[in-house]
């Protein structure tokens, strides 16, 4: 790996504690990074004096004028970090292992922060000691219309609850970047993203709750997330859907290794409860695939030790489909 890292200082906040990192990872996003990171700053701006931010930037061995558009900005809030190719998940682990702040905030470069957005977000960090604050994002279609929110979760607003009790409400894991993390929390538990994994956010972040002490949720939506048409999660081709859904399968299995690792009884069989309905709703979609597709995803399930599919289950609509999913992947073979 290699690091070029460079940092304009401030003297005027290089020896205070700095309160946010935004972590952004960059591969080949010339055409908006200048609009996210001046997000960033126009919010930085807004703040007072007492609030210390900090913006790493991690070039993930892109090839177009992504290095020369961060570096050009000439910011003392901006480091630029370079490393070859490692995927989002690697330039999200580098922007942990040099974030300074005592909170992280993921933000993809092609999003950006909505004005006045960090003014709110330093309230609810300044009034608890949480380890996670949460919040929606504003989805906007390509041709810059409104899409509303994402992100939405079913748990009480507003108020300190622990991640546990997040989860017991309903809480199921979404986009990293809708939450703002406690560093210490983060490294304490030895969260990491798995490496070039499809929803590395659903593995990172439902880890990070049932780990967490205190969490908030709010209904803020500081953050926009801009679809785009030449976006990964668009991407139709035959490789790329096989590769998903083998990655719900390392998904589904890393998370019955966690919840075997806990010490709640309860919240272990949660878990391993809620992985039986990813199961079977990632498998039911399988199955519409063609034969070379379905008869990898269900030998990859099956090494995973997902199948066949057991009870005890939630409902007869879960049992039926579950016994429906368990006698394909019979025949399938």
């Amino acid at each position: 790996m290699r690091f070029q890292n460079r940092r304009h200082v401030n003297p005027t906040f290089m020896n205070r504690p700095i309160k946010l990192s935004f972590i952004v990872p960059c591969y080949n996003v010339e055409k908006y990074v200048v609009r996210c990171i001046k997000s960033l700053l126009d919010n930085i701006a807004l703040l007072k004096s007492t609030h210390d931010v900090e913006i790493i930037t991690i070039d993930d061995g892109s090839t177009d004028g992504t290095a020369k558009t961060i570096t050009s900005l000439n910011s003392p809030f901006v480091r630029y970090i370079y490393q070859t190719n490692q995927g989002l998940s690697g330039a999200r682990n580098t922007g942990i292992a040099n974030a300074s702040g005592e909170y992280v905030w993921f933000v993809d470069a092609d999003d950006y922060i909505i004005p006045g957005a960090l003014s709110q977000i330093f309230e609810n960090l300044e009034d608890n000691s949480l380890d996670i604050l949460l919040f929606e994002l504003l989805a906007i279609s390509a041709d810059k219309k409104s899409q509303g929110g994402v992100c939405i979760q079913p748990v009480p607003k507003d108020i300190v609850i622990s991640g546990e009790e997040a989860i017991f409400k309903g809480y199921f894991p979404a986009s990293a970047c809708s939450a703002i993390l406690r560093l210490s929390f983060i490294k304490a538990n030895s969260l990491m993203f798995y490496p070039r994994l499809y929803h590395q956010d659903v593995q990172f972040m439902y880890r990070a709750m049932a780990s967490a002490g205190k969490v908030k949720f709010t209904t803020m939506r500081p953050y926009v997330y801009e679809h785009r048409a030449d976006s990964i999660f668009c991407d139709i081709k035959p490789e790329v859907k096989l590769k998903r859904f083998l990655d719900d399968s390392i998904v589904a299995k890393s998370f019955v290794e966690f919840a075997s690792t806990l010490d709640n009884i309860r919240l272990s069989r949660h878990i391993i409860s809620n992985v039986k309905s990813m199961t079977i709703g990632g498998l039911l979609r399988v199955l519409k695939e063609d034969k070379e597709i379905r008869g990898k995803v269900i030998e990859k399930y099956r090494e995973n030790k997902l199948l066949p599919i057991h009870g005890p289950y939630r409902d007869l609509r879960q049992a039926v489909a579950a016994q429906i999913i368990n006698f394909r992947a019979i025949i399938n073979r």
